[in-house]
């Protein structure tokens, strides 16, 4: 019997569904590692290695805010701690509102300033040129995840 599409993407996504004390330890030691080596090297070309460790840092960051990196909740925030000071982010009230976020994010009954697009189309009708010019920049697909 053949699997089908979404049948076929349940068993590959299957495979990281859950946390690997193993990998994660890897993922946190290889990002260490980057992040000591540009920290202390005085050599300018390491710039985009280094902004591109220090995203790769924020990511783990965010999967250790979901209780998803490593399997003792415990760990994560403990190490979520640890983290929070490399990326200047104070770890405790971010997981909080990044939780709100994903919990509420993009209900347009509720006055939202996370949101992607926090007006409905029929409020966005009610606006004047001007305010909509300005929601477009600040929402529209060319500005919001490059110059905003």
């Amino acid at each position: 019997m053949e699997l089908s599409e979404k049948g076929k993407m349940n068993n590959h996504i299957s495979k990281y569904a859950s946390p690997s004390w193993v990998k994660s330890f890897w993922n946190l030691l290889s990002t260490s590692i980057l992040l000591y080596i540009c920290f202390t090297s005085t050599n300018y070309w390491l710039l985009p290695l280094f902004s591109l460790t220090l995203m790769r840092t924020f990511i783990i960051f965010h999967d250790i805010g979901h209780e998803s990196f490593f399997p003792d909740k415990k760990f994560n925030y403990f190490v979520g701690l640890i983290v929070g000071t490399i990326v200047v982010t104070p770890f405790s009230n971010w997981t909080f509102g990044h939780n709100h976020h994903h919990k509420h994010s993009n209900k347009l009954d509720r006055k939202q300033y996370s949101q992607t697009a926090p007006w409905d189309v029929e409020r966005y009708k009610k606006e004047s040129f001007w305010n909509r010019l300005i929601y477009k920049f600040a929402y529209g697909k060319y500005t919001l995840f490059t110059v905003v």
